[in-house]
Parts: C-alpha cells; structure tokens; sequence
C-alpha cells in the first residue's frame, strides 16, 4: 500500500495490436510474414484466386505479383479499389523497368519491390505501406514523373542573311 493507503496504481493493460492480413501471391514470402505475429498470411495462386480472396477475406495488404497466371497482376490491381478499398498494394515483381514501375503506381499500388532486393527491401516495405507511405526499392533506377524536368523548349528563327536567333 502507498502512504495514502491506497494501493499502488497498475500499469496500463497492453492491448496487442491489431492482426493485419496479407494476401500474398507468393508462397515463399509467407514464410518470412508468418515470423511477424501481427500477420496473418493468405495465399493465392493466380491472379483470378487473388481477385476472389481479395473480395472475401478483405486483407489490409495485397502483395501481388505483376506476371500472374490466370488474371495480370495489373488487371487484379485495377479492380481491387472496388473490392477492398482500404487495402494497400504493394508489388513485388522480376520488372525493373521504369514504365512498368510507374504503371504499376498509376493502378494504385503503394510501393513496388524489386524482387532482387527482397530480402532487404520486403519488411521496410510492408511496414511503410500500412503507415501511408509510398515505397519503390532503391535498387530500381525510377524517378516519380514530377521529378522529371519538362522539356526545354527553344524556337529557331532563321534569318534571310544566314544568321540565327536562339530563343530559350
């Protein structure tokens, strides 16, 4: 007892953290998830299994393969805002390419992992995803499109004595 008389205070209850599930088209990541006990893993085959897991088990993260049997993995990124609008995408593909990058953001995703760089890249990933930020492995050569200066414009004029004027 204190000098009060009372008993001490109790430290406050530890309420475990939400489980977060994750849909996954890989089956081998599932093994490195299934180490975090905040994830539940659910795994898909294809791009059609994934469509229809999406829809029914509502996962908080969909970790989607681009070259997917059945269904393209752009294909299930388009119709998931309609079936789980809270869930975040994330991309794990081979493509390194920057307009495959790009298109894979513009479908929605909220980050992009090369799979070279998984082993390094796949936890930070998935836990910037479901904090609201964007990630693309720094191991891909990508700038956003709004880094990309505009194209400087110049205008010619040519004169009748040979002589020309640069503008810009």
């Amino acid at each position: 007892a204190s000098p009060t008389g009372r008993p001490p205070p109790r430290p406050p209850r530890r309420i475990p953290s939400r489980l977060r599930r994750c849909l996954l088209t890989f089956a081998h990541v599932g093994t490195e998830l299934r180490r975090r006990a905040e994830f539940q893993t659910i795994e898909a085959a294809d791009g059609l299994e994934a469509v229809q897991k999406t829809e029914e088990l509502q996962p908080d993260l969909i970790l989607l393969d681009i070259n997917l049997p059945k269904l393209h993995g752009f294909e299930v990124a388009k119709q998931i805002p309609s079936l789980a609008p809270h869930a975040k995408l994330l991309f794990m593909s081979q493509e390194s390419l920057s307009d495959i990058v790009r298109k894979a953001l513009s479908l929605g995703a909220d980050g992009y992992i090369q799979k070279l760089s998984a082993a390094t890249d796949l936890l930070p990933a998935i836990d910037a995803v479901l904090a609201g930020q964007r990630f693309v492995s720094s191991s891909l050569a990508f700038t956003k499109p709004a880094d990309v200066p505009a194209p400087r414009r110049h205008e010619i004029l040519f004169c009748s004595d040979d002589a020309a004027v640069v503008d810009g």
